[in-house]
């Protein structure tokens, strides 16, 4: 079993401060997992893509992010991840190319802070808990829901492995991810 496997299977029975894992960050990447499984594929696409600048953000102390970070993050914490039996690796011009058309000019502020991006994430803190997230049957996706589906769960398994890998252990994510969790 894969320390991700084991992080998700923590956070479903509710272990998660056993893990020093952040609450609000893995009820966001299960709830992007969730829309990915689910029928809307394009709504966890749309939050998946601002992962990376949501990643470089928590690693700054003044929370901001630039497109060269976010090339950076991608080279160094995406890699090629089986999803649907098939191996997938998305050119990091593509994501960047639906992180625009997505987010536009909401991605980041003129001080390159992501804060529509921060805003969602400091929202998981209302969450009592981590839900379960059980996998119903997957509905039928057409070949465009599909891409937008392998797309997030391709951030998202980039997310848990900076999480567990960096950000767990770095003061200034954690800090950051307590002022957020306080701030209001």
């Amino acid at each position: 079993m894969t320390e991700q496997a084991m992080l998700r299977r923590a956070i479903a029975a509710g272990d998660i401060a056993t893990l020093g894992a952040s609450k609000m960050w893995s009820v966001h990447l299960l709830d992007i997992e969730a829309l990915a499984h689910g029928p809307r594929p394009h709504a966890a696409l749309r939050a998946a893509v601002q992962i990376p600048h949501v990643c470089v953000a928590l690693s700054d102390e003044q929370l901001r992010s630039s497109y060269q970070r976010y090339q950076t993050w991608c080279d160094q914490w995406l890699e090629p991840v089986r999803i649907d039996d098939d191996v997938v690796s998305i050119p990091f011009a593509e994501l960047y190319a639906s992180y625009e058309h997505l987010c536009g000019a909401d991605g980041l502020s003129p001080l390159n802070v992501p804060v529509k991006a921060l805003k969602e994430l400091q929202l998981k803190r209302l969450v009592r808990a981590a839900a379960s997230r059980t996998r119903a049957e997957p509905p039928l996706l057409d070949h465009s829901e599909l891409r937008s589906r392998r797309a997030a769960l391709f951030l998202s398994n980039a997310a848990w492995r900076w999480y567990m890998e960096f950000a767990s252990v770095n003061t200034t994510v954690q800090s950051n991810l307590a002022r957020l969790a306080v701030i209001r």
